[in-house]
Formats: C-alpha cells, structure tokens, sequence
C-alpha cells in the first residue's frame, strides 16, 4: 500500500532519496566528467571515457550546467570580492548595506531573508513592478531595513577609497542617474543553462533538450534520458513526472533485458557530471 504525504521539502527529498541510495548496489562517482561514450566492442553494452562498462546510460542532468548571469559591467578588482551570485551563509552580511540587482523571485527571497536578520538591503530593478510573490513584495515593503529602488539599471561600478562599492544608477524612462553606496552586493539576474555536452556523446538534441521517445530512448541504442534535460511530444516539466520516466524506462528496459539469451555482466554507476 502506497504512503502519501501532504508537502515535502527540497531537503526532505534529497535525503529521502540518498538514503534510498544508499540501500541499492550502486556505485557513485563524483567529480568526474563523461567524456566520451564508445560502444563496447568486446561485449553489448557501452564504455564510458574508456574505462567504465555499462549495459545502458540514463541521462538525467536535468536543465543541464547551471551558471550565474554575471554583471554586464567592468567591476575593479579590489571590488570583485564584494560581487556574490549566491548566499551562502546570511551572517557574512550582518551590518552591511547590500545591494541586491533583479527583480525576479531570486532577488526579493535574497532582500527579505536578509532584512529579516537585520541587514540593510536595497533592490535595485529597472522595472517598477517586481516578478514575484506579492507577499515578499509587502514585506520588503513594510521593512524598515529594505528599500526598492526603481526603474533604475546599474551602469557603473567603482570602489571608494574606504572600500565600499559605487553603483552609479540610470532612470530607465528619465534618463537621470544617481549613486548609491554599499559594502556587499548580490546579483541576481538568473541562470544560463547548458545541455549541449550531450552533442559530444552523439546525441540528439532539440532546442536544448534531449529528444527521446515514449520509452524514454535517446537516437543512440542503450542510452535513455529522463526528467528535465528531455522533451517530446506533450511534456510538462514537473518534478513526478521525471519520477514516471524513471519507471517508463525501468520497466521498458528489464523487459528487453530478459528477452536476451546472452546476459554480458554489467555495472551501475551512478555519476555527477559536473567537474569542480
């Protein structure tokens, strides 16, 4: 009989799954970066980087290689240490001024965690209205430690002989500028994405996306892709049905698996292709 839940955290469900993990013979291999995927000559399956065997690969690096949008500004080297693209730890900024630069969810959850600890936040948009929850919105609002600055975009960068940053600011729809002073400032313009590395391995990708059909296969024999990296015809990206093409998968390949007479022994690996 199946459990459900009512609501599960993103943490909760890393853990869920990692202890799930942990219970199955599988091997995992971080820090190591696919190269290349060759078929196995010697034996039906695939080799990976020339040294790992597999019976089949399932593609699953969802949205692919996330970087930060970094500032489109020349920013001095003694104010780069200043420029952050994520939080990591909230009390780094306590009593500093931080600027925080978008307008997307990113930027205001950034502003109202850290004017709820006390520190002085701007967010500075180039639009008036905010691509947010009205709710954070009307926090930052009745906060006596943040401030929306808007429609301003920055288009300068310089340090101050004490050390802070200079952000010269330009109105989008008047054209005046003003200058704002600060000690840290957050970034948050959004994430490129890349998944073309999977065009190296010789599979095919459209806009982006892995093409597979309804059992979850890829153009090449024994590669498969699941959840957000893929796409065919009527797909909604949402987390459980990436849980569904798991088991599309599963069951597709354990049927042609046990319709084969000569089983070559094989190994599961489960591997983090980002490097670093």
């Amino acid at each position: 009989m199946f459990r459900f839940f009512s609501r599960i955290t993103g943490d909760q469900l890393t853990a869920n799954l990692s202890n799930q993990l942990s219970t199955e013979s599988a091997t995992i291999k971080t820090n190591y970066k696919v190269e290349t995927i060759d078929q196995n000559k010697a034996a039906a399956g695939l080799i990976i980087n020339g040294e790992l065997s597999a019976k089949s690969i399932i593609i699953a690096t969802g949205l692919g290689a996330f970087s930060p949008k970094k500032l489109p500004l020349d920013i001095p080297e003694s104010a780069r240490p200043h420029f952050h693209y994520f939080i990591k730890d909230p009390a780094a900024f306590t009593s500093k001024r931080v600027a925080v630069l978008g307008g997307g969810d990113s930027a205001l959850d950034w502003a109202d965690l850290l004017q709820q600890n006390g520190v002085d936040v701007a967010v500075i948009h180039r639009r008036n209205k905010f691509r947010g929850l009205d709710r954070t919105i009307a926090h930052l609002n009745d906060s006596e430690h943040a401030e929306l600055i808007t429609p301003y975009l920055p288009i300068q960068v310089t340090s101050t002989p004490s050390g802070q940053i200079k952000l010269s600011l330009k109105d989008v729809t008047e054209g005046s500028t003003l200058e704002e002073t600060f000690d840290e400032v957050l970034v948050a313009y959004g994430f490129k994405t890349k998944n073309d590395f999977v065009d190296d391995w010789g599979v095919k990708t459209d806009n982006g996306f892995i093409h597979v059909n309804r059992q979850m296969a890829t153009n090449r024999p024994a590669i498969y892709a699941i959840g957000d990296a893929v796409t065919y015809e009527s797909r909604v990206p949402i987390i459980a049905l990436g849980f569904g093409e798991a088991d599309c998968h599963h069951r597709h390949y354990a049927q042609s698996f046990s319709r084969e007479e000569n089983h070559a022994p094989f190994n599961e690996y489960q591997i983090n292709n980002r490097k670093g």
